[in-house]
């Protein structure tokens, strides 16, 4: 039986929660409307398509299903390096720190597999000394197409916060709301394809470089091309 001071102090906690979420939510809804969209100089199309060694060619995405991942603008590319490499990237991004009436991410455990693609194994990874960020936590899968298999990582990024959780990357945006501290949000998904018989730490250790890479051109992007909209 459980003593009487645990359970009171159970009951507390969860009552402090509770008062928690509803303050939040109060906030958000006085605040957040104030909170002037992030924008991007040329749109998020011009991401780099060279850095660090990787060379890139743009590729098309329906502004359909831009709107229909919950994204505002998206950029995907396909690069290679030392003409082996190959990574195809993905960016979803959105210019203000909170919409509750629109779309959050959808997530590539759903989305993928509504397009054709297996799920072979899901867990998690941890891309290690990323610039501004230091570890990140992905998700991480192995998919299959059409007999061949690719290794996927995605996560959701604010400008100083990362994580692998839609449900944490909304409580990131909360906070920067109710913070007055504005944001964008974005959702990032490099994919490589698996050569035959390669083993898979061999493409972790190719997409962890990718993504310290990535990151460190994309920072500087953002940095160039971003502006508040008056």
């Amino acid at each position: 039986k459980t003593p009487p001071n645990r359970m009171n102090g159970s009951i507390n906690k969860a009552f402090l929660t509770s008062i928690c979420l509803l303050l939040i939510v109060g906030a958000l809804s006085m605040s957040t409307q104030a909170l002037p969209a992030i924008k991007i100089q040329g749109g998020l199309e011009k991401f780099p398509l060279e850095f660090a060694g990787w060379r890139g060619r743009s590729e098309f995405v329906d502004p359909e299903i831009v709107t229909l991942s919950g994204a505002e603008a998206s950029f995907s590319g396909f690069y290679t390096k030392n003409d082996h490499d190959q990574v195809s990237l993905y960016l979803g991004y959105r210019s203000t720190a909170f919409l509750s009436n629109e779309n959050f991410f959808h997530s590539p455990n759903v989305c993928l597999p509504a397009s054709g693609w297996q799920t072979i194994e899901e867990s998690t990874h941890v891309v290690t000394n990323v610039p501004a960020f230091g570890n990140i936590e992905v998700t991480k899968m192995v998919m299959g197409y059409l007999g061949r298999k690719s290794l996927v990582y995605f996560w959701f990024q604010t400008k100083d916060k990362a994580t692998r959780d839609k449900a944490v990357n909304r409580f990131h945006l909360a906070l920067h709301a109710i913070r007055r501290d504005n944001t964008h949000d974005l959702f990032i998904r490099p994919i490589t394809p698996l050569q035959p018989g390669e083993r898979i730490e061999v493409a972790e250790e190719r997409m962890d470089e990718f993504v310290r890479e990535m990151m460190t051109a994309l920072l500087q992007f953002l940095k160039d091309k971003q502006y508040e909209e008056r």
